[in-house]
């Protein structure tokens, strides 16, 4: 009799390799953007920060792997590299985001306890401060499992960021 299991050895081999480098690149910080004394090349790269009404997509991997690949060509090369990463949190998306989410059940009694069958988290997301509190830190430990060569050390959220506040309201 034939077996049709598919042998997952390539892809384990792949995948401890991954969490090995993983480790090293939390250990080691080497896309960290330093100030340096002596001349020599410099490159920026910035991605449009995303919207945290959602959790990142392929779209968001694509888009960004453009950034990310130049980067890595740059720093390859021995560029000082900064490529930072920042998470669009105001403005209407998260409240609608927030609203619709809630808004879906269609009476108080399928909003109630027992109806979320015990997730007491997704009642949370009825308020858009959640959505600000949650979305970042998740996208960030998508991103570190992509393997953004990103310096995270120079993230920011634009919600209840006193510092973006005062730059848009200028």
């Amino acid at each position: 009799m034939a077996s049709n299991s598919i042998s997952l050895v390539k892809r384990d081999f792949l995948s401890e390799i991954e969490l090995k480098v993983g480790k090293l690149w939390e250990d080691e910080q080497p896309f960290k953007a330093e100030a340096r004394e002596e001349l020599g090349e410099k490159f920026f790269s910035t991605f449009p920060m995303p919207y945290m009404n959602d959790h990142l997509h392929m779209g968001h991997a694509f888009s960004l792997s453009k950034a990310d690949f130049a980067c890595a060509y740059r720093r390859l090369r021995g560029a000082n590299v900064l490529l930072p990463f920042a998470f669009h949190c105001s403005g209407y998306s998260i409240i609608e985001s927030a609203d619709r989410n809630w808004d879906a059940r269609d009476s108080p009694e399928e909003r109630s306890d027992s109806k979320l069958r015990g997730r007491d988290d997704i009642r949370e997301f009825q308020f858009p401060y959640h959505w600000v509190w949650y979305m970042p830190p998740s996208a960030v430990e998508d991103l570190k499992e992509y393997g953004l060569g990103c310096d995270w050390r120079r993230s920011f959220v634009t919600a209840v960021n006193p510092f973006f506040d005062a730059f848009v309201s200028w």
